[in-house]
Protein backbone atom coordinates (compact mmCIF):
# COMPACT_ATOMS: atom_id res chain seq x y z
CA UNK A 1 0.00 0.00 0.00
CA UNK A 2 3.01 2.33 0.85
CA UNK A 3 4.39 1.82 -2.40
CA UNK A 4 1.26 2.95 -4.65
CA UNK A 5 0.51 5.90 -2.38
CA UNK A 6 4.22 6.65 -2.95
CA UNK A 7 4.29 6.20 -6.86
CA UNK A 8 1.03 7.95 -6.86
CA UNK A 9 2.73 10.97 -7.96
CA UNK A 10 5.61 11.32 -10.13
CA UNK A 11 7.71 13.67 -7.43
CA UNK A 12 8.01 13.58 -3.62
CA UNK A 13 5.28 14.53 -1.12
CA UNK A 14 6.85 17.00 0.60
CA UNK A 15 10.23 19.79 -0.40
CA UNK A 16 12.01 18.34 2.48
CA UNK A 17 12.38 14.96 0.94
CA UNK A 18 14.64 16.49 -2.22
CA UNK A 19 17.22 17.87 0.35
CA UNK A 20 17.36 14.53 2.24
CA UNK A 21 17.50 12.52 -1.30
CA UNK A 22 20.04 14.66 -2.60
CA UNK A 23 22.25 14.68 0.32
CA UNK A 24 21.95 10.48 0.20
CA UNK A 25 23.22 10.82 -3.35
CA UNK A 26 26.27 12.58 -2.55
CA UNK A 27 27.70 9.80 0.11
CA UNK A 28 28.25 7.61 -3.17
CA UNK A 29 29.22 10.70 -5.07
CA UNK A 30 32.18 11.86 -2.49
CA UNK A 31 33.00 8.29 -1.22
CA UNK A 32 32.71 9.62 2.28
CA UNK A 33 29.94 9.69 5.02
CA UNK A 34 31.69 12.80 6.17
CA UNK A 35 30.58 15.05 3.44
CA UNK A 36 31.61 18.71 1.92
CA UNK A 37 28.59 20.52 2.12
CA UNK A 38 28.67 24.56 0.12
CA UNK A 39 25.29 24.96 -0.76
CA UNK A 40 23.87 26.53 2.57
CA UNK A 41 26.73 29.11 3.61
CA UNK A 42 24.20 31.67 5.04
CA UNK A 43 22.28 28.93 7.57
CA UNK A 44 23.48 26.59 10.03
CA UNK A 45 24.23 24.25 7.47
CA UNK A 46 27.41 25.92 6.37
CA UNK A 47 30.40 24.22 5.16
CA UNK A 48 32.43 25.30 8.65
CA UNK A 49 29.47 24.31 10.79
CA UNK A 50 27.58 21.39 8.67
CA UNK A 51 26.96 18.44 10.53
CA UNK A 52 24.63 15.39 8.63
CA UNK A 53 22.36 15.30 11.96
CA UNK A 54 20.49 12.17 9.79
CA UNK A 55 23.54 10.55 9.18
CA UNK A 56 22.59 6.44 9.43
CA UNK A 57 19.18 7.42 7.21
CA UNK A 58 21.54 9.32 4.18
CA UNK A 59 23.52 6.03 4.61
CA UNK A 60 20.77 3.72 4.29
CA UNK A 61 18.85 5.87 1.26
CA UNK A 62 22.18 6.95 -0.61
CA UNK A 63 21.91 3.28 -3.18
CA UNK A 64 18.68 3.76 -3.51
CA UNK A 65 18.66 7.32 -4.85
CA UNK A 66 21.83 7.19 -6.34
CA UNK A 67 20.65 4.60 -8.52
CA UNK A 68 17.39 4.42 -8.50
CA UNK A 69 16.87 8.67 -8.31
CA UNK A 70 13.06 9.71 -6.90
CA UNK A 71 11.68 5.97 -7.67
CA UNK A 72 14.41 4.75 -5.35
CA UNK A 73 14.00 6.72 -2.53
CA UNK A 74 10.12 5.99 -2.35
CA UNK A 75 11.12 2.32 -2.57
CA UNK A 76 13.19 3.00 0.43
CA UNK A 77 10.84 4.68 2.61
CA UNK A 78 8.50 2.05 1.57
CA UNK A 79 10.29 -0.80 2.97
CA UNK A 80 10.96 1.57 6.24
CA UNK A 81 7.02 1.73 6.79
CA UNK A 82 6.62 -1.81 5.46
CA UNK A 83 8.75 -2.79 9.24
CA UNK A 84 7.22 -0.70 10.94
CA UNK A 85 4.12 -2.55 10.46
CA UNK A 86 5.99 -5.83 11.17
CA UNK A 87 7.71 -4.79 13.86
CA UNK A 88 4.32 -3.47 15.44
CA UNK A 89 2.60 -6.94 14.93
CA UNK A 90 5.28 -9.02 15.85
CA UNK A 91 5.42 -6.79 19.38
CA UNK A 92 1.26 -7.64 19.18
CA UNK A 93 2.31 -11.19 18.90
CA UNK A 94 4.59 -11.07 21.83
CA UNK A 95 2.13 -9.34 23.69
CA UNK A 96 -0.28 -11.45 23.03
CA UNK A 97 -2.85 -9.43 21.80
CA UNK A 98 -5.59 -10.71 20.30
CA UNK A 99 -6.74 -10.29 16.22
CA UNK A 100 -3.59 -9.03 15.79
CA UNK A 101 -3.67 -7.80 11.99
CA UNK A 102 -7.05 -5.67 12.72
CA UNK A 103 -4.96 -4.07 15.65
CA UNK A 104 -2.27 -4.09 13.15
CA UNK A 105 -3.81 -2.30 10.10
CA UNK A 106 -5.46 0.39 12.65
CA UNK A 107 -2.41 2.04 12.16
CA UNK A 108 -3.82 3.35 9.00
CA UNK A 109 -6.73 5.25 10.50
CA UNK A 110 -5.95 6.46 13.46
CA UNK A 111 -4.62 10.09 12.01
CA UNK A 112 -4.25 11.81 8.12
CA UNK A 113 -1.19 13.48 9.17
CA UNK A 114 0.60 10.51 10.75
CA UNK A 115 0.06 9.04 7.54
CA UNK A 116 1.28 12.00 5.26
CA UNK A 117 4.34 12.13 7.49
CA UNK A 118 5.08 8.70 7.31
CA UNK A 119 5.46 8.52 3.54
CA UNK A 120 7.66 11.64 3.64
CA UNK A 121 11.28 10.67 2.47
CA UNK A 122 12.66 11.81 5.98
CA UNK A 123 13.96 10.03 8.89
CA UNK A 124 11.09 9.95 11.40
CA UNK A 125 9.48 6.53 9.91
CA UNK A 126 12.56 5.06 10.61
CA UNK A 127 12.68 6.88 14.57
CA UNK A 128 9.63 4.99 14.78
CA UNK A 129 10.97 1.54 13.97
CA UNK A 130 14.02 1.42 15.61
CA UNK A 131 11.29 2.89 18.99
CA UNK A 132 9.07 -0.16 18.86
CA UNK A 133 12.24 -2.41 18.46
CA UNK A 134 13.40 -0.78 21.56
CA UNK A 135 10.40 -1.85 23.03
CA UNK A 136 10.82 -5.67 22.07
CA UNK A 137 14.29 -5.06 23.80
CA UNK A 138 12.80 -4.23 26.81
CA UNK A 139 9.71 -5.96 27.18
CA UNK A 140 11.69 -9.49 26.71
CA UNK A 141 14.83 -7.94 28.55
CA UNK A 142 17.14 -8.18 26.70
CA UNK A 143 18.47 -5.23 27.50
CA UNK A 144 22.60 -5.71 26.38
CA UNK A 145 21.17 -5.07 22.85
CA UNK A 146 20.10 -1.43 23.91
CA UNK A 147 23.90 -0.64 23.48
CA UNK A 148 23.71 -0.96 19.93
CA UNK A 149 20.48 0.32 19.02
CA UNK A 150 21.16 3.61 21.13
CA UNK A 151 23.86 3.68 18.83
CA UNK A 152 22.38 3.40 15.81
CA UNK A 153 19.54 5.88 16.85
CA UNK A 154 21.75 8.52 18.08
CA UNK A 155 23.67 8.38 14.07
CA UNK A 156 19.88 8.08 12.81
CA UNK A 157 18.24 11.29 14.12
CA UNK A 158 19.25 14.30 16.01
CA UNK A 159 16.48 13.61 18.43
CA UNK A 160 18.30 11.18 19.45
CA UNK A 161 17.37 11.71 23.37
CA UNK A 162 13.80 10.37 22.72
CA UNK A 163 15.30 6.53 23.13
CA UNK A 164 16.89 6.99 26.64
CA UNK A 165 13.74 8.78 27.69
CA UNK A 166 11.89 5.95 26.80
CA UNK A 167 13.85 3.64 28.27
CA UNK A 168 13.62 5.36 31.33
CA UNK A 169 9.71 5.74 31.13
CA UNK A 170 10.16 1.75 31.20
CA UNK A 171 12.40 1.68 34.16
CA UNK A 172 9.90 4.26 36.19
CA UNK A 173 6.90 1.74 35.09
CA UNK A 174 8.78 -1.31 36.49
CA UNK A 175 9.13 0.56 39.47
CA UNK A 176 5.56 1.40 39.92
CA UNK A 177 4.32 -1.81 39.14
CA UNK A 178 6.83 -4.22 40.43
CA UNK A 179 9.05 -2.32 43.35
CA UNK A 180 11.68 -2.57 41.67
CA UNK A 181 14.32 -0.57 40.34
CA UNK A 182 16.21 -1.68 37.13
CA UNK A 183 18.92 0.15 35.92
CA UNK A 184 20.67 -1.67 33.35
CA UNK A 185 18.07 -0.87 30.70
CA UNK A 186 18.83 2.74 30.58
CA UNK A 187 22.60 2.42 31.83
CA UNK A 188 23.38 0.72 28.52
CA UNK A 189 20.80 3.20 26.55
CA UNK A 190 22.90 6.17 27.52
CA UNK A 191 26.11 4.00 26.88
CA UNK A 192 25.04 3.44 23.76
CA UNK A 193 23.62 7.77 23.29
CA UNK A 194 27.15 8.32 24.52
CA UNK A 195 29.03 6.53 22.01
CA UNK A 196 26.73 7.34 18.85
CA UNK A 197 27.95 10.93 19.95
CA UNK A 198 31.76 10.13 20.20
CA UNK A 199 32.25 7.46 17.94
CA UNK A 200 31.39 9.80 14.84
CA UNK A 201 32.61 11.15 11.93
CA UNK A 202 31.52 15.00 12.62
CA UNK A 203 32.62 14.40 16.36
CA UNK A 204 33.24 16.90 18.43
CA UNK A 205 31.86 19.41 15.68
CA UNK A 206 27.92 17.43 16.08
CA UNK A 207 27.58 18.68 19.89
CA UNK A 208 27.77 22.36 18.91
CA UNK A 209 25.47 21.49 16.34
CA UNK A 210 23.25 19.61 18.66
CA UNK A 211 23.02 22.73 20.68
CA UNK A 212 22.33 25.32 18.15
CA UNK A 213 20.48 23.48 16.14
CA UNK A 214 17.83 23.27 18.68
CA UNK A 215 18.24 26.28 21.10
CA UNK A 216 16.32 28.64 18.74
CA UNK A 217 13.54 25.77 18.49
CA UNK A 218 13.04 25.64 21.92
CA UNK A 219 11.86 28.85 22.79
CA UNK A 220 8.91 29.22 20.05
CA UNK A 221 7.81 32.58 21.40
CA UNK A 222 11.46 34.13 20.72
CA UNK A 223 11.80 36.73 17.32
CA UNK A 224 13.08 34.00 15.70
CA UNK A 225 10.49 32.62 12.88
CA UNK A 226 11.12 28.62 12.71
CA UNK A 227 9.16 26.16 10.18
CA UNK A 228 5.40 26.00 10.68
CA UNK A 229 5.47 22.29 11.75
CA UNK A 230 7.70 23.65 14.57
CA UNK A 231 4.12 25.19 15.92
CA UNK A 232 1.13 23.09 17.83
CA UNK A 233 -1.94 22.35 16.13
CA UNK A 234 -4.78 24.47 16.83
CA UNK A 235 -7.29 22.26 19.08
CA UNK A 236 -10.13 21.64 16.52
CA UNK A 237 -7.60 20.68 13.60
CA UNK A 238 -5.87 18.28 16.00
CA UNK A 239 -9.21 16.69 17.32
CA UNK A 240 -10.45 16.52 13.23
CA UNK A 241 -6.96 15.04 12.05
CA UNK A 242 -6.08 12.36 14.94
CA UNK A 243 -9.37 11.48 16.47
CA UNK A 244 -8.55 8.05 15.55
CA UNK A 245 -5.05 8.22 18.13
CA UNK A 246 -7.00 10.50 20.49
CA UNK A 247 -9.79 8.07 21.16
CA UNK A 248 -7.35 4.61 21.56
CA UNK A 249 -5.39 6.78 24.54
CA UNK A 250 -8.84 7.71 25.94
CA UNK A 251 -10.20 3.92 25.44
CA UNK A 252 -6.59 2.67 26.95
CA UNK A 253 -7.01 4.74 29.45
CA UNK A 254 -10.12 3.67 30.70
CA UNK A 255 -9.50 0.76 30.54
CA UNK A 256 -8.62 -0.60 34.22
CA UNK A 257 -11.80 0.82 35.26
CA UNK A 258 -13.63 -2.12 33.50
CA UNK A 259 -11.06 -5.06 34.06
CA UNK A 260 -10.51 -7.35 37.17
CA UNK A 261 -6.75 -6.45 37.16
CA UNK A 262 -4.24 -3.09 37.20
CA UNK A 263 -1.72 -2.33 34.97
CA UNK A 264 1.34 -4.48 34.58
CA UNK A 265 4.67 -3.08 33.49
CA UNK A 266 3.91 -3.56 30.08
CA UNK A 267 0.86 -1.60 29.82
CA UNK A 268 1.97 1.19 32.33
CA UNK A 269 5.41 1.32 30.00
CA UNK A 270 3.23 2.26 26.95
CA UNK A 271 0.92 4.71 28.69
CA UNK A 272 3.92 6.44 29.56
CA UNK A 273 5.52 6.65 26.44
CA UNK A 274 2.05 7.68 24.76
CA UNK A 275 1.42 10.56 27.48
CA UNK A 276 5.21 11.45 26.55
CA UNK A 277 4.40 11.63 22.80
CA UNK A 278 0.97 13.33 23.07
CA UNK A 279 2.75 16.15 25.17
CA UNK A 280 5.01 16.42 22.12
CA UNK A 281 2.11 16.72 19.56
CA UNK A 282 0.61 19.06 21.53
CA UNK A 283 3.72 20.86 21.64
CA UNK A 284 4.82 20.98 18.04
CA UNK A 285 2.92 19.39 15.07
CA UNK A 286 6.28 17.70 13.74
CA UNK A 287 6.24 15.18 16.65
CA UNK A 288 2.33 13.87 15.24
CA UNK A 289 4.66 10.92 13.45
CA UNK A 290 4.70 9.28 17.45
CA UNK A 291 1.82 9.65 19.01
CA UNK A 292 -0.83 7.29 16.88
CA UNK A 293 1.74 4.98 16.96
CA UNK A 294 2.20 4.48 20.71
CA UNK A 295 -1.46 4.97 21.46
CA UNK A 296 -2.61 2.25 19.37
CA UNK A 297 -0.07 -0.01 21.05
CA UNK A 298 -1.16 1.33 24.56
CA UNK A 299 -4.91 0.55 23.79
CA UNK A 300 -4.19 -2.73 22.12
CA UNK A 301 -2.33 -3.90 25.12
CA UNK A 302 -5.09 -2.35 27.89
CA UNK A 303 -7.68 -4.23 25.74
CA UNK A 304 -6.74 -6.50 23.43
CA UNK A 305 -4.59 -9.39 25.30
CA UNK A 306 -6.47 -12.52 25.00
CA UNK A 307 -6.02 -13.00 29.47
CA UNK A 308 -7.83 -9.76 30.68
CA UNK A 309 -10.83 -10.92 32.84
CA UNK A 310 -13.55 -7.63 32.88
CA UNK A 311 -15.18 -7.03 35.78
CA UNK A 312 -19.12 -9.68 34.84
CA UNK A 313 -16.06 -12.68 35.69
CA UNK A 314 -15.37 -13.17 31.21
CA UNK A 315 -12.36 -13.84 30.24
CA UNK A 316 -12.09 -13.01 26.22
CA UNK A 317 -10.68 -15.85 24.27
Amino acid sequence: MSIILLTSTAGFVSTDDYYHSRIAAQIIEQRTIRLDFPWLPLTILSPEHFVDHHLLYHIYLSPWVYWGGIAGAKIAQAIVIGSIFLAVWSLFRYLQVRNVIVWTFALLGLSAPFLYRMLMVRTQAAAVLLLVMVLHLLFRKRYIWLIGLAFTFTWLYDGFVLLPAVVFLYVVSVFITERRLVWKPLAFALLGTALGIVVNPYFPQNISFIINHLAEKVDLESDIRVGSEWYPYTTSALLQNSAGALLAMIVGFLAPSFRKSGRDRVETTLLLVALLTLYMMFESRRFVEYFPAFALLFCAVAIGRGDIQWVDGNTLN
